[in-house]
């Protein structure tokens, strides 16, 4: 990044990636109705983390949270995602496309 730090767009896509893998652990598939994203500070070197948590989990919507947080556990950004749910896992699935 020209600014020396992780770019918003990088973290976003980590915490849609873990709201949509802690549905897929659910046993559901989903597609993102509507997402929120709070950049709290920002990180210029070291690993960063993303843990969910699961807000509500309805018949047809999940509503998750995910916090990204640096080495030390600074919180970095916080996340909330709104999945709808357009139908269950099944074990071992396979696409033939």
């Amino acid at each position: 990044s020209p600014y020396g730090m992780i770019h918003g767009g990088i973290l976003f896509m980590l915490a849609d990636s873990v709201a949509g893998l802690t549905a897929i652990t659910m046993g559901k598939k989903v597609v993102t109705l509507g997402s929120n994203i709070n950049f709290i500070k920002s990180v210029t070197s070291g690993k960063v983390y993303a843990s969910p948590r699961i807000l509500h989990r309805g018949r047809t919507t999940i509503l998750l949270e995910v916090d990204i947080v640096d080495e030390s556990s600074t919180l970095i950004c916080k996340a909330t995602f709104n999945m709808f749910v357009i139908g269950d896992m099944k074990e071992y699935e396979v696409r033939n496309d």
